[in-house]
């Protein structure tokens, strides 16, 4: 999907290597690369933005932490049982 949407030349790579400081495996970082394109481009502003890189890392951080507040609920709710 990265290559797939026009991206700038390189904006992949960065998006790999942000992805790394999330997850060590390959796999998982090309996903959140993914998903991280595909919030972004769901966001209309995102087209005009003038520092679309930082939308994308925004974008990215939010994904993160939704995705460990939904793991890491269930794993409280379990421990006070």
């Amino acid at each position: 999907m990265l290559q797939s949407v026009g991206m700038q030349p390189g904006l992949s790579d960065i998006l790999l290597e942000r992805a790394s400081r999330y997850t060590p495996d390959p796999v998982e970082q090309a996903k959140l690369a993914d998903r991280t394109i595909a919030v972004a481009l769901d966001n209309v502003d995102f087209i005009d933005d003038p520092y679309p890189r930082l939308a994308l890392y925004n974008a990215m951080h939010r994904i993160v932490r939704e995705d460990h507040l939904k793991v890491s609920k269930p794993a409280s709710s379990k421990a006070q049982s």
